[in-house]
Order: structure tokens, then C-alpha cells, then sequence
């Protein structure tokens, strides 16, 4: 499969919270973010369904993420949290 052929829309990820030491932690965020996460959901998914088309993969990721669920998301953006649990399984 071709990953171009994959087209998801990200738009806004609050950020992921990533531990930089015993105690310290800082926040990342934007599409820089989403991004890798968003692909690695798709790894879990392809993983378990490895025929799956471009667009049954995009499906699965948005009947796993649940809108409305991200605060000050700002106008036009998806919104919604997508949730990996039911990905890899078969």
C-alpha cells in the first residue's frame, strides 16, 4: 500500500505530554504530533487487517475517534479523540 494514497485530515492535536526526565515533563503539540500518532493507529490497524484499502483504513480510524472531545479546538477543525484500543485487533 501506498501511504499517499492514505489521506486523513489532521488538523489539531492538543499535544502529547512527554517525559523528559524523573520529573519533568513538556508538552508537544500541533500537527507535528498528531501526525505520528494518527500513523502509528494506522500501523495498528493495517497490522490486523493487512488487505485493508486507503479507505478502509481511514474509517477505521474515524469510527475509533470520538468528536467533540477536545477543548478549544478552534473553529473548522475535526475534534475529535481518536482512541487506538479496537485497532489492532482482528
Amino acid at each position: 500500500m501506498e501511504i499517499e494514497h492514505l489521506r486523513l485530515r489532521i488538523t489539531v492535536a492538543h499535544g502529547a505530554l512527554v517525559n523528559t526526565g524523573d520529573r519533568d515533563t513538556h508538552s508537544l503539540t500541533g500537527t507535528s504530533m498528531a501526525a505520528p500518532h494518527v500513523t502509528g493507529a494506522a500501523a495498528l490497524y493495517l497490522s490486523a487487517h493487512p488487505e485493508a484499502s486507503p479507505a478502509e483504513v481511514q474509517q477505521a480510524l474515524l469510527d475509533n475517534a470520538t468528536s467533540g472531545r477536545i477543548a478549544n479546538a478552534g473553529s473548522g477543525t475535526p475534534d475529535r479523540l481518536l482512541r487506538t484500543g479496537g485497532l489492532g485487533t482482528l
